[in-house]
């Protein structure tokens, strides 16, 4: 990943505040934030992640469409 800040709005109170995080960690949701140069080098898939969008394990991915091999 870079080292690129990655911007977030999220709801707070009436209103919402900025949340900034840095590319490559865990974004304000609890995902990989990832940049969009980043999103654009890798066709979309964060590192850690099969092409589902689903996290890798050490041992193996848990997506159900990479197992049944779509």
């Amino acid at each position: 990943m870079c080292d690129n800040q990655i911007t977030y709005y999220v709801e707070h109170g009436y209103g919402h505040k900025e949340v900034s995080t840095k590319c490559g960690t865990t974004d304000y949701y609890g995902e990989a934030a990832t940049c969009d140069t980043c999103l654009e080098n890798r066709q979309g898939v964060p590192h850690g992640y099969c092409k589902h969008g689903v996290r890798i394990t050490q041992y193996d991915c848990d997506c159900f469409a990479c197992e049944m091999g779509y």
